[in-house]
C-alpha cells in the first residue's frame, strides 16, 4: 500500500469521524471497543507511515549512538 493510499485512507477516516453526529439525548457512557479499535488503527497507520517515510533516516540516527562509552 502506497503512502498516498495510506494517506487518503485516514483522512476519509478522519473526515468521517469529525463528520459523524450523535443523537442529541445520547446515552453513551463512555467509549467502545470499536471507537478504540479505530483509535489504535489510525496509530498504527501514523506510525506505519512515518517509519516507511523516515526509516533510513532513524537508522542512521541509532547507528551513530555510542552505547560502550567510550
Amino acid at each position: 500500500m502506497s503512502i498516498q493510499r495510506i494517506n487518503n485512507l485516514s483522512n476519509r477516516i478522519a473526515a468521517n469521524i469529525q463528520t459523524r453526529k450523535l443523537p442529541l439525548k445520547s446515552k453513551q457512557k463512555g467509549a467502545s471497543g470499536l471507537e478504540y479499535a479505530v483509535l489504535v488503527a489510525a496509530i498504527v497507520v501514523v506510525l506505519g507511515t512515518a517509519v516507511f517515510a523516515f526509516g533510513d533516516q532513524i537508522t542512521t540516527l541509532f547507528e551513530g549512538i555510542d552505547l560502550t562509552g567510550g
